[in-house]
């Protein structure tokens, strides 16, 4: 995408399918290329979850245990699909979800790491991937809490989207720095 917009001088990421190609379809106004690039990186990610459950499924004895081992990934999706499914912030700044993954990702690959070589049972449910569910209290909360806040799209909300990514940012990110700091003890 960098490239792309290097090359055609212009922010192909924000502009919509229609501005760029002139296709005419229902989306076409609101589907940008960033999105379309986000699809396809989610859909090979998705594959490569699939095929590692799938490659674990033929050479394992014990068929269930070791696929518990990739609930982290799992959960890694949930995060993801909790992000999307529940803000509007996500679609507008999808960099800055892509920097707010980044910690738990790499916490993910970390702790992988680490158990590998101490030859260590890790954690088959990561706790941390818990903080993404915020996003979808924050738009569930205010049908029981009074608020007036609003998304630009008119959903109530109890705390600005923005300032829950941050949070969760900062939270996971912490957790990340006490991992790699006890770690390295």
């Amino acid at each position: 995408m960098i490239a792309a917009n290097a090359l055609s001088g212009q922010a192909i990421g924000k502009q919509s399918l229609h501005e760029l190609t002139g296709l005419q379809f229902a989306y076409a106004d609101q589907l940008s290329c960033i999105h379309i690039f986000s699809i396809v990186l989610g859909l090979g990610a998705l594959n490569t979850v699939l095929q590692g459950f799938y490659n674990v499924w033929q050479v394992s004895q014990n068929k269930f245990k070791p696929l518990l081992r990739l609930t982290p990934l799992i959960m890694y999706y949930v995060g993801f699909a909790s992000i999307f499914g529940f803000t509007e912030w996500a679609w507008e700044n999808l960099g800055l979800v892509c920097i707010l993954l980044t910690p738990y990702s790499s916490l993910i690959n970390c702790r992988m790491i680490v158990s590998n070589v101490i030859k260590q049972e890790s954690k088959w449910f990561p706790v941390t991937s818990l903080w993404y569910l915020l996003f979808p209290l924050n738009r569930f909360l205010p049908m029981w809490i009074e608020t007036t806040k609003t998304t630009p799209g008119g959903s109530r909300i109890l705390v600005d989207e923005s300032i829950v990514a941050w949070f969760i940012f900062l939270v996971i990110f912490a957790k990340v720095m006490f991992f790699v700091s006890g770690t390295i003890k």
